[in-house]
């Protein structure tokens, strides 16, 4: 998959200096993007670092109205959406307690 180069970047191969992407400049990654995600199950050592970025989130969607950048504000509460239920899911396996299968046993067949 060939991901665009951005535009007004120079190339760093006309001053001498090339990247090791080949040159092409790579669109950056956005840590939202795992807390989006609804197949990802969030680790539970990771509540604190959860509640950061919400913090954040909510910090940025309060800089982006100020702003009035009205796109930016959408993207960023779906992200903040996403943030908040991977806590609940964290609270909710805090609070499930492990189900006792019990033991398995074998039964004794008679065949004659």
């Amino acid at each position: 998959m060939m991901i665009p180069v951005l535009p007004g970047v120079s190339d760093a191969r006309s001053e001498g200096q090339i990247p090791m992407d080949g040159g092409r400049r790579r669109l950056p990654k956005f840590r939202e993007a795992c807390v989006r995600c609804s197949l990802l199950r969030p680790d539970p050592a990771q509540q604190a670092r959860l509640v950061e970025i919400r913090d954040n989130l909510i910090a940025r969607i309060a800089e982006a109205e100020r702003e009035g950048w009205l796109g930016e504000v959408e993207g960023l509460r779906v992200s903040l959406a996403g943030a908040e239920d991977k806590l609940g899911q964290i609270n909710r396996q805090a609070q499930t307690a492990p189900t006792s299968l019990g033991m398995p046993t074998t039964r004794s067949t008679d065949c004659e």
